[in-house]
């Protein structure tokens, strides 16, 4: 996925530009450059026109009305 706004929740809460996804999991984040050369024959690539990706959240704590 490249040209986006990749948030990564690492120590630093850096906002990287491009995710490269491997067998489900994230094998690299960074600049579109950075992440291209992850890039194979069989790779799809998305772009994602600025827009934002955020890690998967679970909310553990809700209440049943």
């Amino acid at each position: 996925m490249l040209n986006g706004k990749i948030i990564t929740v690492d120590p630093k809460d850096s906002v990287v530009d491009a995710i490269a996804l491997k067998d489900g999991k994230v094998a690299a984040v960074g600049t579109n450059e950075q992440v291209l050369s992850f890039v194979g024959d069989h790779t799809r690539i998305f772009d994602l026109s600025g827009k934002t990706v955020t890690p998967g959240l679970i909310d553990s704590h809700i209440h049943v009305i």
